[in-house]
């Protein structure tokens, strides 16, 4: 699913007061990798999270009620498998970067983002073909204030 379609059934799930069980049905399917969705989740909802098995869902609402303004956009949900990396050893979001704030964590072998530096400019996400960045909606935390 992609994160246009995962952003419309969250929207709608909180809209229609079933949040805490859609998340929690997106995370028991079989196929899901619960970190990197849990990732996932929490950016398109405008917070922070963590994946824990028994309390994502009603940790993820409380974030959601308690949230406020953080600046940032872009996020990094995904560890960087490396493979667009070229000649010049650079990864394609790497490359993209005007303010080269991606950098390499020799240690994980993944790529990173240089808060001091980044800008939020975006181009890493589009340059990403895994779709390891993607941007923060801050839309969720607004309905709570309605």
């Amino acid at each position: 699913m992609d994160n246009n379609a995962l952003f419309k059934i969250l929207v709608k799930s909180y809209i229609d007061n079933n949040f805490e069980d859609t998340v929690d049905n997106l995370l028991n399917k079989d196929d899901a990798n619960k970190d990197e969705l849990s990732k996932i989740i929490s950016s398109l909802c405008g917070v922070e999270g963590s994946y824990t098995k028994n309390n994502f869902s009603r940790e993820l609402k409380k974030a959601i009620s308690n949230y406020t303004a953080n600046n940032k956009v872009v996020i990094k949900v995904k560890n960087c498998c490396m493979n667009c990396t070229s000649s010049d050893t650079k990864t394609l979001c790497q490359s993209s970067c005007p303010f080269d704030a991606i950098v390499i964590d020799e240690s994980k072998h993944t790529t990173l983002i240089d808060s001091a530096k980044c800008t939020d400019c975006g181009f890493c996400i589009e340059a990403c073909p895994n779709g390891n960045y993607i941007d923060k909606i801050e839309y969720l935390p607004l309905l709570s204030s309605i």
